[in-house]
């Protein structure tokens, strides 16, 4: 569990091996799986793969999406569905600004507080 009691992720009915989830650099422009943003040619950017019920996966994160997603992810994570984990799990509403404190970038930082700040207006 993160520091701040936000957990998100976990209790996946299926099982995935040969998972690996590395930083690479872009050889080519790609789209964030999570947020859907640019990952432009020659930026830094998660790679992650595996094997799914006998069928071979791949995804691409910004930076920003896997730091975040690391801090709050408890009992792994699925790829390319975060932010939706993130909103199901009401994650925003147990949301303190303690936990930001589980980041470490000022970009992440601002990138979740942008996205709690959005999900606050959207309840009034």
């Amino acid at each position: 569990m993160s520091d701040c009691g936000v957990c998100v992720g976990g209790n996946f009915d299926f099982d995935t091996t040969g998972y690996r989830c590395v930083i690479v650099r872009a050889r080519r422009e790609w789209e964030c799986i999570e947020c859907g943003c640019k990952i432009p040619k020659g930026a830094r950017y998660e790679l992650a793969s595996g094997f799914t019920e006998g069928s071979h996966w791949n995804s691409k994160t910004c930076l920003i999406c896997a730091e975040i997603a690391a801090a709050f992810c408890c009992n792994g994570r699925m790829h390319g569905n975060f932010w939706g984990d993130f909103d199901d799990a009401e994650a925003f509403s147990k949301l303190t600004t303690g936990c930001f404190s589980n980041l470490q970038t000022p970009e992440a930082k601002a990138e979740l507080q942008r996205r709690w700040i959005e999900w606050k207006f959207e309840q009034i």
